[in-house]
């Protein structure tokens, strides 16, 4: 029997799985968002921040100036929000 939440076309339902922002968990169970929607699930507006994704112990991929570029998910996936005003200096 078909869910509300199936679609024709889904073989099965999607696995939530746990990403990382700015070190908080958030669960997902999309494998593709924008770069944009990920920043919205840390409450982050992309016209304030820019993601970036850490890959392995040294490589980040920036998004800079790239908020509606589609952003492959695995469980695990690390990111970080940085932001784009300038910092204050005292």
């Amino acid at each position: 029997m078909a869910t509300e939440t199936e679609t024709p076309d889904a073989k099965k339902p999607s696995k939530m799985f746990e990403i990382t922002i700015d070190g908080k968990p958030y669960e997902v169970s999309e494998k593709e968002l924008t770069a944009a929607q990920i920043l919205g699930l840390a409450s982050k507006s992309a016209s304030e921040y820019y993601l970036v994704e850490l890959q392995g112990k040294k490589e980040r991929i920036s998004y800079k100036g790239k908020p509606d570029e589609e952003v492959k998910l695995h469980p695990g996936s690390k990111f970080i929000t940085v932001s784009t005003g300038e910092t204050p200096v005292s």
